[in-house]
């Protein structure tokens, strides 16, 4: 059971360790029922409170197909939650995604900050292109954070009137991971099928070391 009880927040966040229920909030309810408080986006001065369940945070940001997803911030309650964390980027977009869970008060609130662009020094080839038009001229693009390794999969849309795509480019494991479940992405409408995730390209530094 999910309630959702309006404070003031800087009543709430200033000086945590010596939390006072507000005077509109029976402490017995808070007690008899909540076994967690959680912080929600919907409204700052809004926190839910959940008797069997956890506290989530969760920011996708990234660039598609020419659509900027950037701000898709939430934090709340949830009966399940899981972590997942991955990012993906290909010539022109990417794509990063962070949803944590907790169980401790208030454990979820923090202000959620989008990707930082830190390169790691890997590459991967990279292509976006229709099934029937096909990658004939790949190029490289720079991998980031934890983009570890080189994917490549086809995205297949509900609508059967939109052509399939073919996306190559760096991803984390854990989209590898996600990937190779075939489950339906929002982000690029459509569900993830035919990944292949493999290692990344060798570095220039490698190339002159073996040379």
């Amino acid at each position: 059971m999910v309630i959702f009880l309006t404070v003031n927040v800087d009543a709430i966040f200033h000086g945590m360790s010596n939390f006072v229920v507000p005077l509109n909030v029976s402490s017995s309810l808070l007690t008899e029922v909540a076994n967690l408080i959680c912080s929600n986006l919907d409204n700052y001065e809004i926190f839910c409170v959940i008797d069997d369940g956890f506290c989530f945070n969760r920011d996708v940001s990234g660039y598609l197909n020419g659509s900027i997803i950037y701000g898709i911030a939430d934090m709340g309650c949830v009966t399940t939650c899981s972590s997942e964390n991955y990012s993906f980027t290909t010539l022109q977009g990417y794509l990063e995604s962070e949803i944590n869970c907790c169980q401790d008060d208030f454990c979820n609130y923090k202000y959620i900050y989008g990707p930082l662009h830190v390169f790691n020094g890997r590459k991967c080839e990279a292509c976006h292109a229709s099934v029937s038009e096909g990658c004939s001229d790949l190029k490289t693009v720079g991998c980031r954070d934890a983009e570890t390794q080189c994917i490549s999969f086809v995205i297949v849309h509900n609508d059967s009137s939109a052509p399939d795509e073919i996306y190559k480019g760096c991803a984390s494991p854990s989209l590898c991971d996600m990937a190779r479940k075939s489950l339906y992405n929002e982000y690029f409408s459509g569900t993830m099928t035919e990944a292949r995730c493999y290692d990344t390209l060798p570095s220039s530094e490698q190339l002159n070391f073996e040379g």
